[in-house]
């Protein structure tokens, strides 16, 4: 969830320092300057001094809209600066310079720019910009992920800001802090700053900053699955963006609303909140982040399985990332199709899809080379432009042109090692996704086997279960009901009234202990309290049937059963209990038994526990109801787990472990 509110944060802390740098008070802050009225108040000005504070004035206006005719303004800023030889506004010059870089992700130039601030800032000897100028550099540290690296220079501004009482920014430097030591993923010391941060922007009702540090805070208790805490936080942000009118922060709000649902499994909350991001954004005209909401709801649809609705917001998104054009966008997109192929298991679109999404890696890899030369390049004809170098003599510029030479012969050696690099790479991806392929297909072979394999136990169990049903109604049921009817005819047959009375009463013996074996081999198919009643009244019922016999003791323990079992989850319990405590019976020579059966978040466990001597528990399909082979091989097809072990001589623990989930 993280990766969203980082360059959220940092635009927001840039847009202050620039602020700061221009030395302007808050009621200046306040306001927005007008280009305009600025250029028609500086063709009057008379000193260089005030003609060089409006350039950086105009420079600011326009930053962020018009970022290439800021930095012209800047650059003029920079002479006037360098003739009147004012080292502070050098320093606020170089770092418009910078910041214009920075958003146009020219990290070497603004690196250099900040560096160059930073020296004439040093010199200066002023702390308001020196400040805003390792701030700045902390941040350009920071976008790269030289996250040890960033912290040095946060400290050192923080440490000035806190001096000199600007409480504003003190508390955005804390705030970056905390964003550091995140990523660092020491979350104590993040949490640590973003409260301090936190604490100022109340103080000073910065309601801006106190939304984005309540945004920060719950992303980390997301992380640790503090979810109540994380929802609270945003909550409060949310209300604090409503009252801004701020729906760009009701966007960002609402997604990170989403992915902690999403943690808690509330797929219904996921769904409401990734939809009002969507709202938020079209309201904001913010639609290049929607594609972080559309990846929501489809990976929430995949999951609850509804495909159509998945596709659709899937066909949304790649819509979306097609008219951005952002390299980075397509690898998402490409791995998202990935998931809904792999889901359709159509390994062979999976597969070109993998083959895509390594060559458009590759491109962007490429793709940011080339910025990088061209960077450096135009980097060095801007220090001729502004004359922070002296002037080439005819010498110099020969040799720079025989090193331009040279530079491009190595660019060209650079890209023909790209390409071929590109072209191996490309190789050796489709090879690992055939290999992936191939290992898929095996180990879904090797599970066929093993389902076929555990079919063919249950119906070989079944077989002798029918079995045995039929001995027991051939000798039992058949032999009685032989008795019955013979009884009955010596009655139809005559004979004295005595015998006849005989015979009834023979008869009516025979039909009762029918009655009782029918109502025996019943209770062996399916006990009648445990469909009636419940697991644990058919377990008590056979505890109570074993303790009137007064030669063994056993007890039950247990907490919290699910009620959501199906009935032949709860048979198959029933009957790992039953048979174990048979074999306890037969080979133990036990005189307590101890049962229990407890939950633990998404397990369900049944241990039994007796003082008998040590006996080896060997499946046993002759006798003890259904047989122990039978039960494991349910117990195998609900994906549960057996444990017996021996400790001491006199103490024997049976286990059974079920996943509530699988079943």
């Amino acid at each position: 969830m993280q990766p969203q509110k980082i360059p959220m944060m940092i635009l927001l802390i840039c847009g202050t320092l620039l602020i700061v740098l221009l030395g302007t008070n808050q009621q200046t802050y306040a306001q927005q300057w007008n280009t305009d009225s600025l250029a028609a108040e500086l063709k009057w000005a008379k000193h260089d001094t005030s003609q060089t504070d409006l350039m950086l004035k105009i420079s600011y206006s326009l930053i962020y809209n018009q970022t290439i005719e800021a930095e012209k303004w800047a650059r003029k800023a920079l002479t006037k600066a360098e003739k009147l030889q004012n080292a502070k506004r050098r320093a606020q010059a170089l770092n418009l310079l910078g910041i214009g870089k920075d958003l146009v992700n020219q990290i070497d130039s603004a690196y250099y720019y900040y560096n160059l601030a930073l020296n004439q800032a040093r010199i200066a000897k002023n702390k308001l910009v020196l400040a805003s100028s390792l701030n700045n550099l902390g941040m350009l540290q920071q976008k790269q992920g030289y996250y040890k690296e960033a912290t040095p220079y946060f400290h050192e501004a923080a440490s000035l800001f806190h001096e000199i009482k600007n409480e504003q920014m003190e508390a955005n430097v804390l705030n970056n802090l905390g964003l550091v030591y995140y990523e660092l993923e020491q979350w104590d010391k993040a949490t640590e700053y973003h409260t301090a941060a936190l604490k100022i922007r109340r103080r000073i009702n910065d309601l801006p900053g106190i939304a984005a540090s309540l945004n920060n805070l719950a992303i980390i208790a997301d992380d640790k699955k503090q979810y109540n805490e994380a929802i609270a936080l945003l909550k409060e942000a949310e209300m604090i963006r409503k009252k801004l009118n701020d729906n760009y922060g009701l966007g960002i709000v609402y997604t990170n609303l989403a992915e902690v649902y999403y943690s808690l499994k509330d797929y219904k909350r996921v769904i409401f909140y990734s939809k009002k991001a969507l709202k938020a954004r079209t309201l904001s005209g913010d639609n290049s982040d929607k594609t972080r909401n559309y990846h929501q709801l489809f990976t929430v649809y995949l999951t609850l399985n509804d495909i159509v609705k998945a596709k659709q917001y899937l066909d949304s998104s790649e819509k979306l990332i097609e008219n951005q054009k952002s390299l980075t966008r397509l690898v998402k997109l490409l791995e998202a199709k990935i998931e809904y192929q792999k889901y359709l298991k159509n390994y062979k679109q999976i597969s070109a899809y993998y083959a895509e999404l390594i060559s458009l890696k590759d491109s962007l890899f490429k793709t940011t080379l080339a910025e990088k030369l061209a960077e450096n390049e135009a980097k060095f004809k801007l220090k001729q432009s502004l004359n922070l170098i002296d002037e080439l003599s005819q010498e110099n510029r020969l040799m720079a042109l025989k090193a331009e030479n040279e530079s491009n012969k190595r660019k060209n050696q650079l890209l023909y090692s790209l390409l071929i690099v590109g072209a191996l790479i490309s190789v050796f991806g489709a090879i690992f996704a055939h290999w992936r392929y191939k290992i898929n297909v095996l180990r879904k072979e090797e599970e066929a086997r093993f389902q076929q394999k555990i079919f063919l136990e249950t119906l070989n169990a079944e077989d002798k279960e029918r079995q045995r049903i039929a001995m027991e109604l051939h000798d039992g049921l058949g032999q009685l009901l032989s008795a019955a009817l013979l009884n009955i005819r010596a009655i139809s047959g005559g004979g004295g009234q005595e015998y006849n009375h005989a015979s009834i009463e023979n008869a009516e013996k025979a039909i009762k202990m029918c009655i009782d074996e029918m109502r025996h081999t019943a209770h062996n198919l399916m006990p009648s309290t445990l469909v009636r009643k419940g697991l644990i009244r058919a377990i008590e019922e056979t505890i109570h049937t074993i303790n009137s016999s007064e030669k063994l003791k056993v007890s039950l323990h247990f907490n919290e059963v699910p009620e959501n079992l199906s009935l032949q989850v709860k048979h198959t319990i029933f009957r790992v209990v039953q048979e174990t405590i048979n074999n306890i019976i037969k080979h133990g020579n036990a005189t307590q038994i101890d049962i229990g059966l407890h939950s633990q978040q998404d397990k369900f466990i049944v241990e039994i526990r007796d003082n008998g001597k040590n006996y080896e528990l060997k499946p046993n399909t002759e006798t003890g109801g259904i047989g122990l082979r039978s039960i494991i091989t349910r117990i195998t097809f609900l994906k549960g787990k057996l444990n017996f072990s021996k400790k001491g001589e006199n103490e024997n623990v049976f286990s059974l472990e079920l996943n509530l989930k699988e079943v």
